[in-house]
């Protein structure tokens, strides 16, 4: 794991794979399947890294075997981005949904997103995603907060409720969410279903300015302190 993470110096994706590999196949690994599921989930992903994807999706399997949610969602994220080809035409609806099921929290994200995308059916399931979305926001994924969150604040697909998404929609900014941010902002400069707290929403808007991938926040915070200060 140290050469998988390169702890001790630089990182060893090949030797990490190797080791792990070394693990997962010794004599009496058996009695310890958590143990070769983890060593066989590591080896895929250090494989994957290596851009070495039919390898990675063979153990990756052998850890699915073992009973490794996390390796389903990579085996889907290799077929959806194009890496590796499925061995039946559902195994990649089938692999996220069992990974999600399983509430791992990016495959919950990406679940919900392709199913209120209707990416598989062809056409939305709302139905199906908003129970990933609701899970999401469960599980404290700070963007599914966010996105449940305006679910509820605008009835959309569930039923209104405005307190909660209030709720949600500040303790997803406090997530350092930066969508949440700008939006939190937003109800508080202007009073939205919440008091109006114009130095507050100026110290969100900030947060979320201060953030690299958010050239909004920083042109909607910078208006704002020209505002106040003419």
């Amino acid at each position: 794991y140290a050469q998988y993470e390169g702890t001790y110096g630089t990182q060893n994706l090949e030797e990490a794979a190797s080791y792990f590999l070394k693990i997962a196949d010794a004599k009496d690994a058996d009695q310890n399947v958590p143990m070769v599921s983890a060593s066989l989930f590591y080896a895929g992903k250090s494989l994957a890294a290596l851009e070495q994807y039919e390898k990675a999706n063979n153990i990756y399997r052998r850890a699915i075997f073992k009973g490794n949610k996390e390796a389903c969602f990579e085996v889907a994220e290799l077929i959806f981005d194009g890496k590796i080809q499925p061995r039946n035409p559902n195994e990649c609806f089938t692999f996220y949904k069992l990974a999600a099921d399983a509430q791992i929290p990016k495959a919950v994200n990406k679940f919900a997103r392709l199913a209120y995308a209707g990416t598989f059916t062809g056409r939305p399931d709302h139905k199906t995603a908003m129970h990933y979305f609701e899970l999401g926001s469960n599980l404290g994924d700070p963007e599914m907060i966010y996105m449940w969150a305006k679910r509820l604040e605008h009835g959309i697909s569930v039923t209104q409720n405005i307190p909660e998404a209030m709720r949600l929609l500040q303790l997803s900014a406090d997530l350092k969410y930066w969508q949440a941010q700008i939006d939190y902002a937003y109800h508080l400069y202007h009073g939205l279903h919440v008091e109006q707290q114009i130095g507050e929403a100026s110290l969100y808007l900030e947060k979320a300015a201060h953030q690299d991938c958010s050239p909004e926040a920083s042109y909607l915070f910078s208006r704002l302190i020209l505002k106040e200060n003419p």
